[in-house]
């Protein structure tokens, strides 16, 4: 009988180990997502300024959320230029 409760205890053991294994993972991967995403999804790469609303000289609202600085802006708009 105390065999089967070593062997119990040691699969809850590594079944920890591996869920802190895989929480590391997903987090250093979804880290280095945000930072891709920032790069190809940054507005001024695409010629574009990030404003809550755009204005006349740039009326094209590209894509909706963007980057300010460092902080992530859902309600704005990436407005190009025409042209």
């Amino acid at each position: 009988m105390k065999k089967k409760s070593e062997l119990t205890f040691n699969m809850i053991i590594a079944a920890v180990l591996a869920l802190v294994v895989l929480s590391v993972l997903v987090y250093f991967l979804m880290s280095r997502t945000a930072l891709f995403k920032k790069g190809i999804g940054d507005c001024e790469a695409k010629g574009g300024k990030c404003e809550a609303s755009c204005p006349k000289e740039r009326p094209i609202s590209a894509f909706k959320g963007c980057y300010v600085g460092s902080e992530y802006k859902e309600d704005y708009n990436c407005c190009v230029k025409i042209g």
